[in-house]
């Protein structure tokens, strides 16, 4: 049985994170499953995962974003050095975690679900894995956006675009390099919904 990692920056709450847990959970019936986590930011995966599916989280420490911004803004210079320094030193864990874990993982197929991992898939993957970007954001013609993520992507085997505004879109900006794009919109569960009666605004 092939072996499948999904590589995430966390499984907090959002949209991202719900559906990769979704994906994890639906590939178990035909592959092994892996989710590698850069940051381990809850104690258990805030969605339902099933037991299949593990978890490898690289690193204890959190992102300190919010904690540098609110220094910044309150003028504390000092607690706003600490924390720069501290981001930097994350930073630098959180690749060479990665490139470890990429360079020891015996995963056949790798799916990324951000820029950045796009990136480190691309260079420190041999060609006898499959590599798979997986992006959930619209440009909104944000030109460097686009550029960052085309250059992340051209090396990879397949970049998956969930909406066919998407797929039209970075298929003809990638239609010379190796990537092939693919549209597969996001699945929704068999849940049993509620029809709403529209009275309120939830």
């Amino acid at each position: 049985m092939k072996k499948v990692t999904i590589v995430a920056l966390h499984l907090g709450y959002g949209g991202i994170e719900k559906a990769i847990v979704t994906l994890a959970n639906n590939l178990t019936k035909k592959y092994k499953v892996e989710i590698v986590s850069t940051y381990k930011l809850f104690d258990e995966v805030p969605y339902k995962l099933k037991k299949e599916v593990n978890i490898t989280y690289l690193m204890n420490e959190k992102p300190n974003r919010k904690e540098f911004k609110d220094a910044l803004k309150s003028f504390n210079l000092f607690k706003a050095t600490k924390e720069f320094f501290k981001a930097l030193a994350i930073l630098y864990k959180k690749r060479k975690l990665m490139v470890k874990y990429l360079k020891k993982s015996d995963s056949d197929i790798f799916i990324s679900t951000r820029e950045f991992h796009n990136k480190m898939l691309s260079k420190y993957l041999d060609d006898s894995k499959i590599k798979i970007g997986w992006e959930h954001n619209h440009h909104n013609n944000k030109i460097k956006y686009i550029n960052k993520l085309i250059k992340s992507v051209k090396n990879l085997d397949y970049f998956v675009l969930v909406s066919r505004d998407l797929y039209t879109f970075y298929n003809r900006k990638l239609s010379s390099n190796k990537v092939k794009c693919v549209y597969i919109p996001n699945m929704i569960e068999d849940t049993n919904y509620k029809l709403s009666d529209l009275n309120n605004r939830n």
